[in-house]
């Protein structure tokens, strides 16, 4: 949590008027909290030499607070999960298992080949490029995975470019729904028929379509996570 300096009187009064309640909002909303750090018993407690004991931090206080509020550790994630939300997480495993299924038909067509990334991200893989369906909690995004000019690989964050060009003859036959598998799968669906009517030269492995994506509003590039290069690296030429 980034505040100026001169907010800070007393650890005790920092913690109640700006952690805790950030803290508290955050549980109140039922936020998915990601950690810069992974809780271990290095950064949660300190040794102190003056009373020969072991105290905790300030990251530890805020470990623990969540943790008496139902929060878990989510290590896929690198975030603090409210326990409610694990069975979202077999939704969202049970849907990335199904994206070969939902996208087999852009898959045949230009030969992609299906990678499992993590139990929430799928690649389809070309010699050049890759596609990723990632699951981010109520939505289906994907990504442009290649490599820049230097040969190292770049993520062009492309799902909401591509999926503006996706109109009814897209969504066409799809059933609404409030569960939310079925709302994911929906996604899948018209991800499917959107690529397929709208975005053949992506998946021809064309690359004009970045200097348009560059100018949209949508334009967004970052690295790839620790999975993505793991599985992608050696993948993609």
């Amino acid at each position: 949590m980034n505040t100026p300096n001169d907010l800070f009187k007393t650890p005790e009064q920092f913690w109640l008027e700006y952690n805790q309640r950030w803290l508290d909002e955050a549980i109140a909303r039922g936020d998915i909290i990601k950690m810069v750090t992974e809780p271990t018993l290095d950064n949660l407690y300190v040794f102190n030499h003056d009373t020969n004991l072991y105290e905790i931090t300030e990251f530890g206080r805020e470990y623990e607070h969540l943790l008496k509020h139902g929060y878990e550790y989510d290590s896929l994630t690198k975030s603090m999960i409210k326990k409610g939300v694990a069975k979202m997480k077999n939704v969202w495993t049970e849907v990335n298992d199904a994206i070969p299924k939902y996208l087999s038909e852009v898959a045949q067509m230009y030969s992609l080949k299906f990678v499992k990334i993590s139990s929430i991200e799928t690649a389809l893989v070309s010699k050049h490029f890759a596609l990723t369906i990632f699951i981010d909690k109520f939505y289906i995004m994907d990504a442009y995975i290649t490599r820049d000019d230097s040969g190292e690989l770049i993520v062009y964050c492309s799902g909401n470019y591509f999926a503006e060009k996706f109109d009814d003859a897209d969504r066409k036959e799809i059933i609404l729904s409030e569960v939310l598998k079925e709302k994911l799968l929906n996604q899948l669906i018209v991800t499917n028929r959107g690529l397929i009517n709208k975005w053949s030269d992506v998946l021809r492995g064309e690359k004009g379509w970045i200097q348009s994506f560059k100018k949209s509003e949508w334009y967004s590039t970052r690295r790839p996570n620790e999975y993505e290069l793991r599985v992608l690296n050696h993948l993609i030429e």
